[in-house]
C-alpha cells in the first residue's frame, strides 16, 4: 500500500512540476494552455497513475487542436524517466 501511494505522489507531483515548467519556459505551450487550460486537471489526475499521460496532449488525436500542444526536450526526457522510475517501483508491488 505504501508502495502504490509512492507512485501516485511520484507521479502526481511530477506532472504537476513539468506543467508548471512548461508554462513558465515554453511559450507554444503557455499559448496552448490559454486556449485549452480547461484539460490540464483532467490529465494531471489521470497521469496520476501513469505519467505518460501526459503525452496524451501532444499526440495530434484525430487531428483536434486540443491534443496538438508542444512539449520541450526536458519535459519530453522528464516524463521518460519518471515513467521508468513508476515501472520500477510497479515491479515492486507485485512481490
Amino acid at each position: 500500500m505504501v508502495i502504490l501511494m509512492l507512485s501516485i505522489s511520484i507521479n502526481i507531483i511530477s506532472s504537476f512540476l513539468i506543467i508548471v515548467y512548461e508554462i513558465g519556459q515554453n511559450l507554444k505551450f503557455s499559448k496552448w494552455f490559454s486556449e485549452y487550460g480547461f484539460l490540464l486537471p483532467l490529465v494531471t489526475i489521470i497521469s496520476a497513475g501513469h505519467i505518460e499521460a501526459l503525452c496524451v496532449l501532444s499526440s495530434k488525436f484525430g487531428m483536434l487542436k486540443i491534443f496538438s500542444t508542444t512539449f520541450s526536450k526536458t519535459a519530453e526526457n522528464t516524463i521518460f524517466w519518471v515513467g521508468i522510475l513508476g515501472m520500477i517501483v510497479g515491479i515492486q508491488i507485485l512481490f
